[in-house]
């Protein structure tokens, strides 16, 4: 897997993004540990994931022009 991300990143000339893109979850800063990422992205159940998805879809469908 190393031998590979490092490939792609002489291919794009682009650094991993998981060492770039420290704020991708919209929190501030990178988790300290698996259990803080746990506590703070878990959402719950699969119905509560369902309504976060409907939620999610339906601000980008406002977003975009139809």
């Amino acid at each position: 897997m190393q031998s590979w991300i490092k490939r792609r990143e002489r291919q794009t000339k682009r650094r991993n993004p998981i060492y770039t893109n420290l704020n991708w979850h919209g929190h501030g800063a990178p988790f300290e540990s698996s259990q803080q990422a746990y506590d703070t992205m878990h959402i719950g159940s699969p119905k509560a994931a369902a309504a976060l998805q409907a939620r999610e879809l339906q601000a980008q469908r406002g977003q975009k022009e139809l």
